[in-house]
C-alpha cells in the first residue's frame, strides 16, 4: 500500500462548469479535484479502469524497476497485486464486484492472463493476455496462439476460433457474454466479428475495405470500432444486427475512429476535420457526428458514461496537453495535470469520476483520479454605492449594489431581486433593476421625509440560494 496526494487542479478547474435551469438560474458549479495515486516506489504508474464503487486498477513501477498491477481504493490506497512468479504484471479492467483481470509474466518469462479477487488472490488463466471482463466474471483475451478466448470460473478457457484465418483478437464483452473483436478471414483480410455461445463467431464484415476492428459493445449488442472503406480511408462505424454496419463519417477530414459507447448508443472517438486537425466527436443515430471542439489545439475522446459525459485527452498548445471532460451543459473543461505538461483521462464511471495519468513537474508519470465536486453557487452582495452621496427631498436618489458569484467572484448574471426602501416604516415608490451583476434601485425622495431615515433592504436569490444587504441614509 502506498500513500497518495490530493491536489486542487489549476485555476481553470476552480472556475468549474456552471449549468443552467429553466428560467436561466445558475445551478451548482463543478470543481475538479485531482488525486495523485502514487507508485510502488518507482517513477511510473498509470490507471486504466474504474468501476462504480470508485475502485481503480492499473500498473505501477516498483523501487527495483519492475512493473506490477495495482488495485486502488480511497480507504486502502494503492495495493500491489503481485505477479504469477515473474517481474511484470498489468491490470487492464475491473467489474462491479471488484474482480480484476490482466496479464503477468511467470517464472519462465512467458505472459499469462490472470483474474484477481480480494478473496481468492491472483489466479492463472493460462498463457496469453486478458483484456476485458463483464459483471458475471466472464473474461476475454488473447491466447499465446493468437486466438481470442473466453474464460469463466465454471466453464474454464474457451477458444473462440477465427473467421477462417490464423488469428482473432477480442475487443470487448457485454453483460450477456457477447464478444466482439477482429479476426483474419480465409482470404487474409481482417474482419470484425461478433461471438455468442449460441451462434459462435459471426463475420460482421467491414465498411467495404480489407480491415475492420471492434473495440466496444453495449448491452443492446451495438458494436463500434473502425474499418477501412473502399477508397482506403479509415472511418468509425456502428453495427447492430438490425441496421448492420453504419459509416460514422468524419468531421470533414480523411479518417475517424470510434473508441467507446454507452448504453444509449452514444458513440465517442476522434476524427480529422477538413483542416487536418484531430477533434473529439460525439455521434448519435439521430444527430450524426458532433464536433466537441478542443482546448485550443487537438482532442480525442476516450470514454463516455450513462449521462453522456465524455472524457479524453487534448492540447491547449504544443507544450501543454491536458485531459478534458465534456458535457452538453458545460462544454469542454481542462482537467489539469499534477504540475507537468501532459495528462489523459482514459476511463470514467457513472458518478463522473475519471482516471488516467499525468506528468509531474519533473516529467514523471503518475496514475490519477479526477473527482467532480459540486459546489452550490451563492450570491454575494457588495457595499452599496449611492448617487448622490445622500438623499435630498424632491430629488432622485439611486443606490447600486455589485452582486458576484460565491465560487468565482465573477458578476452574477442570473437571479431575482427584491428591494424594500422605506421611510418611517412606509414603503417608498421606487423602480429596481438587476442586470450584469448590478442591482439598482431608484426613487424620488418624498418631501415629507426630510430629516428622516431612508432604509434599504435588498434580497438577491439564485437557484434557491439567497443573500441580503441593508443600508440606511439620513434624508436632507
Amino acid at each position: 500500500m502506498r500513500r497518495f496526494r490530493l491536489l486542487v487542479a489549476g485555476l481553470a478547474l476552480l472556475a468549474g462548469v456552471a449549468g443552467t435551469v429553466p428560467g436561466g438560474a445558475t445551478q451548482a458549479t463543478t470543481r475538479w479535484v485531482i488525486t495523485d495515486l502514487g507508485t510502488f516506489g518507482g517513477a511510473y504508474s498509470r490507471a486504466f479502469a474504474i468501476n462504480a464503487a470508485g475502485q481503480i486498477v492499473g500498473e505501477s513501477a516498483t523501487a527495483d524497476g519492475a512493473v506490477h498491477a495495482f488495485f486502488w481504493t480511497q480507504a486502502r490506497g494503492m495495493v500491489d497485486l503481485g505477479t504469477l512468479g515473474g517481474r511484470e504484471s498489468q491490470a487492464r479492467a475491473i467489474n462491479a464486484s471488484g474482480q480484476v483481470i490482466g496479464s503477468s509474466t511467470v517464472g519462465t518469462g512467458f505472459q499469462h492472463a490472470f483474474s484477481w479477487t480480494q478473496a481468492g488472490g491472483m489466479v492463472d488463466l493460462g498463457e496469453g493476455t486478458a483484456e476485458a471482463v463483464n459483471d458475471s466474471g466472464q473474461v476475454v483475451g488473447s491466447l499465446a496462439t493468437g486466438r481470442a478466448f473466453m474464460w469463466s470460473a465454471g466453464g474454464g478457457m474457451v477458444d473462440l476460433g477465427t473467421l477462417g484465418g490464423a488469428w482473432s483478437m477480442p475487443g470487448a464483452i457485454n453483460a450477456s457474454g457477447q464478444v466482439v473483436g477482429d479476426s483474419q478471414t480465409a482470404g487474409g483480410s481482417g474482419h470484425v466479428f461478433s461471438w455468442t455461445h449460441a451462434g459462435g463467431m459471426v463475420d460482421v464484415g467491414t465498411l467495404g475495405g480489407s480491415w475492420g476492428q471492434a473495440v466496444a459493445v453495449n448491452d443492446k449488442s451495438q458494436v463500434v470500432g473502425a474499418s477501412v472503406t473502399p477508397d482506403g480511408a479509415t472511418h468509425g462505424f456502428s453495427w447492430t444486427q438490425v441496421g448492420r454496419m453504419i459509416d460514422l463519417g468524419t468531421l470533414g477530414g480523411a479518417s475517424s475512429f470510434a473508441h467507446a459507447l454507452n448504453a444509449s448508443g452514444q458513440v465517442v472517438g476522434q476524427s480529422f476535420n477538413r483542416d487536418g486537425f484531430r477533434h473529439a466527436f460525439l455521434w448519435t443515430q439521430s444527430a450524426g457526428m458532433l464536433d466537441l471542439g478542443t482546448l485550443g489545439d487537438w482532442s480525442s475522446a476516450n470514454a463516455i458514461n450513462a449521462s453522456g459525459q465524455v472524457v479524453g485527452s487534448g492540447a491547449r498548445s504544443y507544450s501543454y496537453s491536458p485531459a478534458f471532460s465534456w458535457t452538453k451543459a458545460g462544454g469542454m473543461v481542462d482537467l489539469g495535470t499534477l504540475g507537468g505538461n501532459w495528462s489523459s483521462a482514459e476511463a470514467l464511471n457513472d458518478k463522473g469520476q475519471a482516471v488516467g495519468f499525468s506528468t509531474l513537474a519533473d516529467g514523471v508519470t503518475h496514475a490519477v483520479l479526477w473527482n467532480p465536486v459540486a459546489e452550490v453557487v451563492k450570491p454575494v452582495i457588495g457595499e452599496p454605492t449611492a448617487a448622490p452621496a445622500a438623499p435630498v427631498t424632491g430629488k432622485r436618489f439611486t443606490v447600486s449594489f455589485k452582486v458576484t458569484r460565491s465560487d468565482t467572484g465573477a458578476p452574477l448574471t442570473n437571479g431575482t431581486m427584491t428591494c424594500e426602501p422605506s421611510v418611517a416604516r412606509k414603503t417608498v415608490v421606487h423602480s429596481e433593476s438587476f442586470k450584469s451583476g448590478t442591482a439598482r434601485l431608484s426613487l424620488v425622495v418624498p418631501k415629507w421625509a426630510k430629516g428622516k431615515e431612508l432604509k434599504v433592504k435588498l434580497l438577491i436569490t439564485t437557484a434557491g440560494q439567497s443573500a441580503t444587504r441593508a443600508a440606511s441614509y439620513r434624508i436632507g
